[in-house]
């Protein structure tokens, strides 16, 4: 989200996450509407795609550019939501934009080993991502 930081500095921890919370369910909305599937939350962004056998190979990038208009389409909800959500008047949500990334083709994804080991990781801790 562009304007994030100067969002969240004027808010309390309770009315941050709030926020959070009902940004995050809006724009996750489109991305399942559009057959994505949501990798993780990271900050105030979503990091989601569109791989077979979820989707055909053929319509992975459509589809995610489906999902971005839409989210696009939401933002100006999400300007009027937000005060109300806060009960106050304003918020600097009003300046707040969308960010989207959208890449295609070939991408390396963690999975597991044949062995059934991670293949990506610290000693002591494992995360399996798309990578990219």
């Amino acid at each position: 989200m562009k304007g994030f930081t100067s969002l969240s500095e004027g808010m309390t921890p309770q009315g941050l996450v709030k926020v959070m919370n009902h940004y995050l369910s809006v724009m996750s909305e489109p991305i399942r509407n559009n057959r994505g599937i949501i990798d993780k939350y990271i900050g105030d962004g979503i990091m989601a795609y569109w791989d077979p056998p979820f989707v055909d190979e053929a319509d992975h990038a459509r589809l995610a550019c489906l999902a971005s208009l839409e989210m696009i389409e939401r933002i100006g909800e999400l300007r009027e939501e937000i005060p109300e959500l806060l009960g106050v008047r304003a918020t600097p949500m009003e300046q707040c934009d969308l960010r989207i990334g959208i890449a295609t083709g070939e991408a390396p994804v963690d999975r597991t080993r044949h062995d059934g080991g991670p293949v990506r990781g610290s000693s002591s801790s494992r995360q399996s991502t798309w990578v990219g």
